[in-house]
């Protein structure tokens, strides 16, 4: 109880300073039928999910499709800006104003499972073991049932590029042929020969206006074996020992990008959806991204979006370029329900309904590349470019991504907070890249403390 309270505690804490045709069947018996659903009541259900392009109209129709089969429950979204939206979810967590179910990445789920606040969904999980293709690990209540419905795992990040940009700049026999080895020296040649073809074209991407996308940050560091935390998530890791040094060469090659005018003007104050549009608007070659950007790529530029170029998918550099480097990736992806809102049956029967008709989630998980963890959903790329990126992302993910660097752990979500900061500061040459270690491992060994403490 002390721990639940302390995890609640630290989240009112944040706020204070914030100021996926014919259904496809799970195997096992029914999940008990929602004593709502029995009872006739009128149940509105509140599903907030993020704003990823070319989703919305598929979750339309599932709701449609899912009160035509559950007349007294309807669905209804609200769309999450990924800017704004998790602090949205940190303010709903604290002050217990959850929406019924939240669609997000684990790692924002799981400060409330821990908190106890999500609906235990065992009984549904337990009915429906045979849809999926392994159970799952993330989502563990204090009592050991399940809080969460994991439905897709997270891709690796990388970069995703321009190539019409890399052919025009004469930079393209530069890209690594199996789209995963290459070296800092190859990839910082490559931005200064773009730079130097076409100076309108931005070689790279940098930002630092809020948290949103860190994780290739994280990624960069993990690929030169800097780990964020230690081993038993109790402390920061970064600047302990040689793990210093190492993390100082990944900072100062951000700033060489910065001081040669690499990356795009503004960058320190810039977010994530900001320098993606330069990418889709055709102003930028390379975009740091999660290998399931290389469908929502497509998805965009069929929206008209994305101005139509070539593009591909690559993993980060590696400092010698003899392998593909460690890379982050957010873990599982999925869904919980909350007990705020009194509604619990009724989201149990909206998940069980979710597993035995897969079409649905198949249908996101296509448009938006992600790596579905129920058995039934098959993928369906659009082109054998596409199908041939997905399968390297995939095994890349696989064999080098990894979610055990503290993402998971219920003080990440304020941790993020204290590394923006620093960025701002060192990108604009008001610290060096040893204070930016410094002041970044004082403000985050305070918050994994006070997250901690019990």
């Amino acid at each position: 109880m002390k721990k639940k309270l302390a995890l609640l505690l630290a989240m009112i804490l944040v706020v204070s300073m914030l100021g996926a045709c014919g259904g496809a069947q799970g195997g096992g018996s029914a999940a008990p039928a929602s004593s709502e659903a029995q009872a006739g009541e009128e149940v509105k259900l509140l599903i907030w999910h993020y704003a990823d392009d070319g989703t919305e109209d598929a979750y339309k129709e599932m709701a449609d499709a899912f009160h035509a089969d559950n007349p007294n429950i309807t669905i209804e979204y609200d769309v999450l800006p990924y800017d704004s939206g998790p602090e949205k979810v940190t303010i709903a967590y604290a002050t217990n104003t959850p929406p019924d179910i939240l669609i997000d990445g684990y790692s924002r789920i799981a400060p409330a499972v821990k908190a106890g606040l999500t609906v235990d969904i065992q009984d549904v999980i337990d009915a429906n073991k045979d849809a999926f293709v392994a159970m799952q690990i993330d989502g563990k209540m204090d009592n050991g049932h399940f809080g969460y419905l994991q439905t897709s795992l997270s891709a690796a990040y990388g970069v995703l590029v321009n190539l019409d940009i890399a052919e025009r700049c004469g930079v393209l026999d530069m890209l690594p042929a199996d789209n995963l080895t290459w070296s800092w020296d190859t990839y910082l040649e490559m931005l200064r020969k773009v730079k130097e073809a076409d100076p309108t074209v931005i070689p790279c991407d940098l930002f630092a206006g809020s948290r949103s996308s860190d994780a290739w940050y994280y990624s960069w560091f993990l690929g030169n074996g800097v780990p964020i935390a230690n081993d038993d998530h109790s402390a920061t890791g970064f600047n302990i020992g040689e793990n210093r040094d190492k993390a100082i060469e990944v900072l100062e090659l951000f700033k060489t990008f910065v001081d040669e005018g690499l990356v795009q003007e503004g960058c320190a104050t810039m977010t994530d959806e900001q320098a993606d549009t330069f990418f889709q608007s055709g102003q930028m070659m390379i975009l740091h991204a999660g290998w399931n950007n290389t469908m929502n790529t497509y998805t965009n530029q069929q929206a008209g979006t994305c101005v139509p170029f070539k593009y591909g998918m690559y993993a980060l550099p590696s400092k010698d370029g003899k392998e593909p480097p460690t890379t982050a990736t957010w873990g599982s992806s999925g869904m919980a329900g909350f007990k705020a809102n009194g509604h619990e049956e009724a989201i149990k029967t909206f998940f069980d309904w979710y597993l035995k008709h897969q079409q649905y989630p198949e249908k996101i998980a296509n448009i938006m590349g992600s790596m579905s963890s129920l058995k039934e959903v098959k993928y369906s790329w659009p082109n054998d470019d596409i199908a041939k990126l997905m399968a390297i992302g995939t095994k890349y993910t696989a064999e080098k991504a990894i979610s055990s660097f503290g993402i998971l752990e219920p003080w990440w979500t304020e941790f993020r907070e204290t590394f923006y900061p620093q960025m701002q500061d060192f990108y604009t040459g008001n610290i060096d890249a040893g204070q930016v270690l410094d002041n970044w491992q004082k403000a985050a060994d305070e918050v994994i403390k006070k997250n901690t403490a019990g």
